[in-house]
């Protein structure tokens, strides 16, 4: 059972912010004594992957993060139950059986549900929405009798879902309240784009319609009486037009709600010791000032960091309040930051991309400072541009240039000293001559070189992986390990299949950079070789680097003076065609003292395929990436 005494966190919900606080509470505070009450005490999952797991390019056992040892490795207690109140003057929370568990600082994270309809036959077996994996598994057990299916709702989740069936070959209609996709993010001309798109996949689309009655016989849909048009026949409804915060049994509690837990830049609530982070806090949109519930996962990641410091007593830690999104709209890069719809009022100048088919980019500016960008089809460069945001940099002098593809903002910014971008959470945020601070994000700031240490380092993202990362350099920090995995808390996080846990890390030590393996399922390759676990490999300037399949970067680094790093000795790769020869270490200690490894190394012998590069065992008949056939 939980324990009373002794300094005790306690979170409810087991969701991506509520396993994001803890890990960051156990991290910083190894001691303390962590809890987590959910209703669900299942392994957290994936939710931006239950898109695939729809479409049938996903097993349901690579949904979930973790396995249930990740509590018991960090001492983290994880206990069902049902909270229905909370008594901040006692720092106690109620469960529905009566009891009562105390705590000194208390995180909600509880989560949201998905907006249903009011309409009648709402209650009809064949009427969905969309939240949880048990709703996803739902609708797969009911494909197999549907050939029509009828969407409901504007927002991206209803693009993942008419995309998901069609891709079964089902016939779908998806109706839109409004005039646009997504209109809290999305314009005209990008809605567009996007719905022309759903409407070549033989997509009926139907804008500004609502379902006034859902039709049944024998307890099951059989279609849908619509406001303006003609009815439908189908036979399964999935509503997915927005979610609600868990938040009525907090508001009861005395705790400040609007649509969702209000909170400030610390993510502190109104009531003493008591945080909120997740799809349960409220957030202002910037360009309407209304308050909308984001359910967005990489916002609840940077939320439950943030919450997580604050419960720590850490003061120097606030959330940015320009929030990043990143996806693909039916198959379409999408990236979206700040302010991307505002109407065009005095001081507030757009700043558009050269059209070219299948891409639209949009900068909004005032006074020449960036309030939002918006990009569909090339989002290529855009963290530069919240890299100016979040500094408040004047881009008048460079806007008619900003999407030129000869132009660099990344270098310009660096010309005119605005710090980089990213900023790991623990460290303090750092001022510089624009008076701002960096957002927090999940990547370590570049180092400031010095004399004894003049290399700097960094990675370039190639590829598909370039729409993940979408920033140019990623640098390489001096003082701490680069982690690259699927967890919350690492370094990079990269939300693929192929990414393990924790796949890989980068450490700088006797004047190079090292690479190693962290027992990734799907191995660590550099130049096409695959790594040896256990070993390190030292980094050279153009290494091309693969995690799992099709996530490559290539390794760059430079010295202030040129002088060049004191080489080991060199092993000797085999078998891979076209592979220049690699260093690799061992460590021999915890101090990270190094020694070369010698002759032979026990690299099995691979082939490289030559379509997209990914290394295979030399048996191999078909690649194991994209499954085109190997020649030997």
């Amino acid at each position: 059972m939980l324990e009373y005494g002794g300094p005790l966190y306690l979170i409810i919900g087991n969701g991506i912010a509520g396993i994001t606080a803890a890990e960051v509470l156990h991290r910083e505070d190894p001691t303390a004594s962590i809890a987590i009450l959910a209703e669900d005490i299942r392994p957290t999952y994936y939710r931006p992957a239950l898109k695939d797991y729809l479409r049938g390019t996903l097993s349901e056992e690579k949904l979930f993060m973790h396995s249930d040892a990740f509590y018991q490795e960090r001492q983290i207690e994880l206990q069902q139950g049902c909270v229905v109140r909370i008594k901040p003057a006692q720092h106690r929370v109620v469960l529905d059986n009566g009891s009562e568990i105390g705590y000194q600082k208390l995180l909600l994270a509880c989560g949201a549900h998905p907006t249903r309809l009011t309409c009648a036959g709402n209650e009809l077996e064949g009427v969905a929405t969309l939240y949880s994996i048990d709703d996803y598994q739902s609708i797969l057990r009911r494909l197999e009798k549907v050939r029509h299916a009828v969407v409901y709702g504007s927002d991206p989740l209803a693009i993942d879902t008419v995309e998901a069936l069609r891709k079964r070959k089902i016939t779908v209609t998806h109706i839109l309240p409004s005039s646009l996709l997504w209109p809290d993010m999305l314009d005209a001309t990008a809605s567009d784009l996007i719905l022309q798109r759903e409407r070549r996949d033989g997509v009926n689309v139907r804008l500004e319609e609502d379902i006034v009655e859902i039709k049944g016989r024998r307890g099951r849909v059989t279609g849908v009486e619509l406001a303006r048009s003609t009815p439908i026949s189908c036979e399964l409804v999935i509503v997915a037009n927005g979610f609600e915060a868990n938040c009525e049994w907090i508001r009861q509690s005395g705790i400040a709600c609007g649509k969702g837990v209000r909170v400030n830049a610390r993510m502190q609530t109104g009531a003493p010791d008591i945080y909120a982070a997740g799809d349960v806090v409220e957030i202002i949109d910037a360009s309407t000032g209304r308050a909308r519930i984001l359910a967005q996962w990489y916002p609840a990641l940077q939320q439950a960091r943030v919450a997580a410091l604050s419960m720590l007593g850490r003061s120097d830690v606030a959330l940015s309040n320009t929030y990043y999104y990143a996806s693909f709209l039916y198959g379409v890069e999408f990236a979206a930051i700040g302010v991307t719809r505002l109407a065009r009022t005095q001081g507030v100048q757009e700043v558009l991309a050269e059209p070219k088919a299948g891409e639209y980019r949009k900068l909004l500016l005032q006074q020449g400072l960036p309030l939002g960008v918006l990009a569909i089809g090339n989002r290529k460069g855009i963290m530069d541009i919240k890299r100016a945001m979040d500094h408040r940099v004047d881009l008048s002098p460079v806007q008619e240039q900003i999407f030129s593809a000869d132009f660099r903002l990344g270098d310009w910014l660096d010309q005119q000293g605005v710090p980089p971008l990213f900023a790991p959470a623990r460290k303090r945020e750092e001022k510089h001559k624009h008076g701002q601070t960096a957002s927090l994000m999940p990547v370590p700031e570049r180092d400031t070189r010095s004399a004894s240490s003049p290399l700097t380092a960094w990675l370039v993202a190639q590829g598909e992986v370039a729409d993940i990362v979408d920033t140019e350099k990623l640098y390489l920090s001096q003082k701490e390990a680069f982690v690259v995995g699927r967890e919350p808390d690492v370094t990079l996080m990269i939300d693929r299949g192929t990414i393990s846990r924790f796949h890989a890390e980068i450490r700088f030590a006797n004047g190079v950079y090292l690479l190693k393996d962290l027992e990734s399922t799907n191995g660590t390759f550099v130049n096409g070789q695959r790594l040896p676990v256990g070993a390190a490999y030292i980094l050279k300037d153009r290494d091309v680097l693969s995690f799992g399949s099709n996530t490559r970067f290539v390794f760059r680094q430079s010295w202030k003076d040129q002088q060049a790093v004191e080489p080991v000795q060199q092993g000797k790769l085999t078998g891979g065609r076209g592979v220049r020869a690699a260093h690799f270490l061992t460590e021999t200690s915890p101090t990270v003292q190094i020694k070369a490894v010698t002759g032979q190394l026990p690299v099995p012998e691979l082939l490289i395929c030559p379509h997209c590069g990914i290394a295979n065992t030399r048996f191999a008949r078909f690649c194991a990436s994209c499954s085109k056939t190997l020649t030997v």
